[in-house]
């Protein structure tokens, strides 16, 4: 929670300063964060009796809050060139969601575990081959141990043919389903279901406008890089800036964030939420922005 925070004060440079505008948009936010931090210690929450999908939604909205509460300090510290880089974690939460509740079924839900269990299974064959060719590397400890590296290796296959069993028709169908490391479907293949079954374009939008877009300063680009200095007179400096990009964030994390706590009211895990005024808030932050 941010009570305790002033909008701006935690930046050291004193030549920058929140315009009205971000501030005004930088505060709801942060109040909307601020309510759904709150919501984590509701015990409701945590009830005996919740279905696959409830399970996944406040897993992920647990996620979600530690990435908003982050893009909010970042933001007020202006850093918009970090932020970027947890806001795209929040979009491939927002596509993930989106891809799983698109189908009455939990079978998406199982496709994601078995992508999670390939992924596990290459980097424990990776680990091991590692240590295989640099022995002198491995750490003291039994969990790094050849014995225990290959159980968690046995661990995940056991997993995955759990899962193929659930899955048979679906996952044996799919061509990729029996290759190392591979993706069942990717995150834009995903964008482009969710689109067909909800908001048409939405999605994509996100995929190619933000996840894509700022690619370039989570994986520091030639092109990413150039966004962290400015040439002067003297040469090139580093610079903090109190970048444009600072709306765009806010008003993109914002409607990621109401996305989720909407979906927690919709699926029953706080049917009593209180989001009403966050919903009318957004059409006032989103004043100057074309929305798909």
């Amino acid at each position: 929670m941010f009570e305790c925070i002033e909008l701006g004060e935690m930046t050291d440079n004193k030549t920058l300063k929140l315009n009205e505008e971000d501030r005004d948009r930088l505060t709801k936010y942060r109040d909307m964060v601020d309510y759904g931090s709150s919501l984590l210690a509701d015990t409701t929450m945590l009830k005996d009796r919740l279905s696959p999908k409830q399970r996944y939604l406040m897993l992920v909205f647990t996620a979600v809050n530690n990435y908003a509460e982050g893009i909010f300090t970042l933001c007020n510290a202006f850093r918009p060139e970090s932020a970027v880089v947890l806001l795209r974690s929040l979009v491939e939460a927002y596509i993930n969601t989106a891809y799983l509740l698109s189908h009455n079924s939990n079978n998406r839900l199982m496709l994601i575990y078995t992508e999670d269990c390939f992924y596990s299974k290459g980097l424990i064959e990776e680990v091991i081959r590692f240590y295989n060719k640099y022995p002198k590397l491995r750490p003291q400890g039994d969990g790094y141990k050849q014995d225990n590296l290959e159980g968690l290796m046995s661990e995940h296959d056991k997993l995955i043919k759990d899962y193929a069993k659930i899955l048979k028709e679906e996952l044996s169908s799919h061509k990729k389903f029996k290759q190392k490391h591979a993706e069942v479907i990717d995150l834009l293949e995903r964008a482009k279901i969710a689109d067909k079954r909800f908001k048409k374009g939405s999605f994509e939008y996100n995929y190619l406008m933000v996840y894509r877009y700022y690619s370039e300063y989570a994986h520091l680009s030639l092109k990413g890089m150039s966004h962290f200095f400015k040439q002067t007179d003297s040469g090139f400096v580093g610079t903090s800036s109190q970048s444009p990009e600072i709306n765009h964030i806010v008003v993109t994390a914002y409607f990621m964030y109401l996305y989720f706590l909407e979906r927690l009211k919709f699926y029953k895990l706080l049917p009593n939420l209180k989001i009403s005024i966050f919903q009318k808030q957004l059409g006032e932050i989103f004043r100057n922005f074309k929305v798909v």
